[in-house]
């Protein structure tokens, strides 16, 4: 469990959240129903922006709040890491029947609805965070005086709090409105901005926060120098691939790559399977994490989720459902969402993996050897998983408040990202070749090395090594074969692949009618 004064200070955000915003937090694209009449209000005991920004310490709080939207989950339906596991070809969405968290099962069927909830959640929750950055930026801005070398340090968290927060918007969905300024109702006609320029945003926004940054964070949880470059080598990736089509920038990508490795910060965990256990949060192989703490139990309040929602709700909710433990006990029983599909098990399998495969999932055969039973049938293929499975040894301490973090970015991700950076012709700034980063990630595995790597090779690697990280989905878009993988996916089990849609979220329909039909619908949606 983290202690740090960082980690305690989100614990309080719903009062910096009040100090910071003043009146009401733009949590979409704007802030509807805002009148002359109660703008002209003065609000008694809370702080308004410009009375609010004085010194250091209040961007830090300012910075507290545009760090927490970036942890958010929603236990009714918003997961970004449930959604992309189920959108995948590596899980079925689970849970106990096909009316049980319908966010999830429409993923992974390839059929969300425009007025799904946990899209228009993952959107909100996205724009709140920039417009928190936003706020920062415009206020420091204003303020000469406040721009010490403690705050620019913090405007480089923010500006890759924001980057973070466009990449994830425009791999969801694609052309979105761009917004870098704080906005009001002025604004209710936005218009979708094109994918070139949300990734300018992105890359310029990384590229300031980069040298910003120290190598080291002050307190963990925070960013440092390393995820702002690892960030930024993964956005010059995407810009690369066949499917954004903005250029050939894998030079670019390798640039920042080799700049983080030669930090000379991280190395491979010696065993891979560490990398996802509670003991291990924040450990050398570690570039950027989600964290979670279980000193707030789950509020099923539905009209008020996120000021109470400080645990991993994702851990409770894809656990064996009904599980019965009766000579040994190692897991905690959850609610069956994201089980591991054959076709996964088959690659494992294939490939002769053994580290991987048991860090990952384990059959339910070998679950019966060891006395236990369930009723946990539901998209069930004789497998489940391992990786990020709620364990008995980490039960919290508050209802359903799990403290597992998720790794979001980690240095095997980087190896494999710079292996393809040099087979699409990049030069290594460290000098070495494809092979070498590949065969760094598959000896850790206890695999064979590799000579001449293919990206055929890269791709396979990425799958063993990444599952159920909520890397796939991104993967095999941004490689062009969604067509070819997703629409081949049980296409008899009602997936509704759509090639049209090209593997986007939907517009939140409650987007588009707030903004009076300015923003226009993805393709392939009715």
């Amino acid at each position: 469990m983290l202690t740090s004064k960082f980690i305690k200070m989100r614990n309080t955000k719903v009062i910096y959240i009040l100090l910071v915003l003043g009146i009401i937090t733009a949590i979409g694209i704007i802030i509807p129903g805002c009148s002359e009449d109660r703008l002209d209000i003065k609000p008694k005991g809370v702080l308004l922006e410009p009375s609010f920004f004085n010194n250091e310490e209040d961007v830090y709080r300012a910075l507290v709040s545009a760090y927490d939207p970036i942890s958010w989950l929603y236990s009714w339906g918003m997961s970004y890491w449930v959604q992309l596991n189920a959108a995948s070809d590596d899980a079925n969405a689970g849970g106990n029947n096909a009316s049980d968290q319908p966010c999830f099962v429409q993923a992974d069927r390839f059929n969300i609805d425009v007025t799904d909830y946990g899209a228009e959640e993952l959107w909100r929750k996205y724009y709140a965070g920039v417009y928190r950055c936003n706020i920062i930026f415009y206020n420091v801005e204003a303020k000469p005086e406040l721009q010490t070398p403690a705050v620019n340090m913090f405007l480089g968290e923010a500006r890759f709090l924001r980057a973070y927060y466009y990449f994830d918007l425009v791999r969801f969905f694609g052309k979105v409105p761009l917004i870098d300024r704080p906005i009001g109702s002025e604004d209710y006609a936005m218009t979708r901005a094109e994918i070139s320029d949300i990734f300018s945003l992105i890359v310029s926004d990384l590229e300031l926060a980069a040298p910003a940054l120290p190598v080291n964070a002050p307190e963990k949880g925070r960013v440092d120098k390393g995820a702002a470059l690892a960030l930024l080598g993964k956005a010059y990736l995407f810009m690369s691939s066949p499917y954004f089509n903005l250029g050939d920038h894998y030079q670019d990508a390798a640039n920042a790559f080799g700049q983080l490795i030669a930090l000379n910060k991280y190395e491979l965990m010696e065993n891979y399977a560490d990398n996802f256990d509670l003991d291990y949060e924040f450990g050398s192989e570690s570039i950027f994490e989600l964290n979670y703490n279980d000193l707030i139990g789950l509020d099923w309040d539905a009209s008020n989720p996120y000021p109470r929602m400080e645990g991993n709700i994702d851990i409770q909710l894809c656990g064996i459902r009904s599980l019965v433990q009766t000579d040994t006990v190692i897991f905690s029983p959850g609610w069956g969402f994201i089980k591991p599909t054959q076709e996964i098990a088959q690659v494992y399998l294939d490939n002769n993996e053994v580290i991987r495969y048991n860090a990952s999932i384990i059959s339910g055969d070998s679950l019966e050897a060891l006395g236990m039973s369930w009723t946990d049938n539901f998209d069930y293929e004789g497998y489940f998983r391992m990786k990020y499975a709620p364990m008995a040894k980490d039960e919290p301490a508050n209802t359903q408040a799990w403290a597992n973090n998720f790794r979001v970015i980690r240095l095997a991700d980087v190896y494999l990202m710079l292996a393809e950076c040099i087979v699409n012709g990049a030069s290594d700034p460290g000098g070495q070749d494809a092979d070498h980063y590949v065969n760094e990630v598959r000896e850790r595995a206890g695999v064979p090395l590799k000579s001449g790597v293919t990206m055929n090779d890269i791709r396979l690697e990425r799958q063993l090594e990444l599952s159920f990280e909520a890397v796939r989905y991104w993967d095999v878009l941004r490689w062009n074969l969604g067509d070819e993988i997703f629409g081949n996916h049980k296409a008899d089990l009602d997936r509704e692949w759509n090639p049209a849609k090209r593997g986007l979220w939907p517009i939140p329909q409650t987007e588009i009618e707030r903004t009076g039909g300015s923003l226009d619908q993805n393709d392939g949606y009715n």
